[in-house]
């Protein structure tokens, strides 16, 4: 896992106009110290945040620059600057490779020089924040969800992030009706990372709308990925996520504020619940005409058995690579009559294509009984594969499918 420190560095513009044929430009240049001879330089790498004064502040702070994680003794990036940058943030992080002799505690020695034709103030800012939580975790095949145009991005580590209002006698700093927050993720070299903060009232989101996210780290960068900005007192959603799904490894999450930060992990859906993963396919030879809604769809059904009155939830999800299909499903009560249904206990959304699927509300069922669900695709005819997932409080659900 990388662990990194900060500078800032502020611009000072000149009122005076500069030549267009003259770039406005940074250079970093960091250089290791080597201390020991006979062992070899950890892996570094150079992250440029940019902050502009247009950019509203909770999107003001973007990953601009990453060089490669490499071991060489010096590394070099250069920044084009715009006359709208006010700050830049730089973090040198550094892979742990306990191989290597490079622990989480070690100390390494480093120098940064800089050079610009822009003046500036160079400031350390790893520890401009009055409190700071830190967690530790780690992405699993089950937890790695990939980013949000995934279906399995619901799965990602998410945590109930509350910022308290600030004391009203807590001096200006913290006077204000927004917080200074300070979001970073850190994981090893390989893992391509992000943090977003979205509204979410603590609950766990199973789909990412842009229009909710507060602060981001921007897009997915290796080893580290960090972001500042102000926001309001109250609970929020903090999602952690890899790229791509099924990137394991363990990662440690900082958030630093003006006030103290509660931060507490939220649970994945269906916890402690029995769970059932049904796949199947639709096929043009599902579809069938008939007087019951579904029969104008391309659907599948389902003997559900339950042995004891027990709460439920379902969630229907297309699989399918690059489709985007219109799915629903219903739960009915059964029928003495073939081929009907009894009335309808509880269903999905109306349908959608939602990447994330559909789910129902819980409900309670009486048992022991035997329900029907039936999955369907709006397009007739429509092939495509699905994965219905039940989830029950007290027993586990027998699944069977109706032959039709």
């Amino acid at each position: 896992m990388g662990f990194s420190d900060q500078l800032q560095v502020s611009l000072i513009w000149s009122s005076e106009p500069t030549s267009l044929a003259t770039p406005l430009e940074l250079w970093v240049l960091l250089t290791q110290h080597v201390t020991t001879s006979g062992v070899g330089l950890p892996f570094t790498a150079l992250n440029v945040i940019r902050s502009m004064a247009d950019r509203s502040l909770t999107r003001q702070d973007m990953l601009e620059l990453q060089t490669a994680y490499t071991d060489s003794m010096h590394t070099l990036c250069r920044v084009v600057l715009h006359r709208e940058d006010t700050r830049l943030s730089l973090m040198m992080s550094r892979d742990v490779q306990p191989s290597r002799g490079v622990s989480a505690g070690c100390s390494l020695t480093y120098t940064v020089s800089l050079f610009s034709n822009v003046n500036f103030h160079l400031m350390d800012s790893s520890s401009k924040f009055r409190y700071s939580r830190k967690v530790n975790a780690s992405f699993t095949s089950a937890t790695s969800g990939g980013h949000s145009q995934h279906r399995t991005f619901m799965r990602n580590h998410q945590y109930s992030f509350r910022i308290p209002a600030p004391l009203v006698n807590a001096g200006p700093a913290t006077a204000s009706k927004t917080v200074a927050i300070r979001a970073t993720i850190e994981a090893s070299r390989d893992l391509p990372l992000n943090l977003s903060v979205v509204w979410g009232n603590g609950v766990r989101i199973t789909e990412l709308n842009q229009g909710d996210i507060q602060l981001s780290t921007g897009p997915y960068s290796y080893g580290i990925a960090t972001s500042e900005g102000n926001l309001r007192p109250g609970i929020y959603t903090l999602i952690a996520s890899t790229f791509e799904p099924g990137r394991t490894g363990p990662f440690s999450i900082s958030i630093e504020g003006e006030t103290p930060i509660e931060l507490e992990p939220i649970a994945q859906e269906g916890a402690g619940m029995y769970s059932k993963v049904i796949r199947g396919c639709w096929r043009p030879t599902s579809t069938a005409s008939g007087s019951l809604p579904w029969q104008n769809q391309s659907y599948v059904k389902y003997n559900l058995q339950v042995a004891r009155k027990t709460t439920i939830f379902c969630r229907l999800q297309s699989v399918t690579a690059g489709q985007r299909i219109a799915i629903s499903f219903s739960v009915f009560s059964s029928s003495v009559v073939p081929e009907d249904v009894g009335p309808q206990i509880t269903s999905g959304s109306p349908h959608s294509d939602r990447v994330s699927g559909v789910a129902s509300e819980p409900t309670l069922l009486p048992g022991p009984a035997t329900y029907i669900a039936v999955v369907s695709a709006m397009d007739v005819g429509a092939g495509g594969q699905f994965e219905f997932t039940t989830y029950s409080s007290a027993c586990p659900i027998i699944v069977q499918a109706v032959t039709m």
